[in-house]
């Protein structure tokens, strides 16, 4: 299994991921580049920059909650909102 399908597994379990954490757990060294692929491919992945004990601030990824249809192309996408008229994917929010 490659990298970016591990990394979207994981996410799709709502665990959160850093850089070292799929660093340990993928051996992946370029997770920004992993989340951009997955981005490019519909996926929904949330960043959020967090502070470590040392002080340093780093990102954490994580993907929303819910499984929704885009009401455009019916492409499936997740989003922490649900209800919300119309319901887009990213591509066609996008566009």
């Amino acid at each position: 299994m490659s990298q970016k399908a591990e990394i979207r597994r994981y996410l799709e379990k709502g665990k959160t991921l850093t850089p070292m954490q799929a660093l340990g757990l993928f051996g992946c060294f370029r997770l920004s580049a992993r989340i951009k692929e997955l981005r490019e491919d519909g996926h929904s992945v949330i960043t959020r920059i967090v502070t470590t004990k040392s002080g340093k601030r780093i990102a954490e990824y994580r993907m929303p909650l819910f499984n929704l249809t885009c009401s455009v192309c019916g492409q499936e996408f997740r989003s922490d909102v649900t209800g919300v008229a119309p319901e887009l994917c990213g591509k066609c929010f996008q566009s």
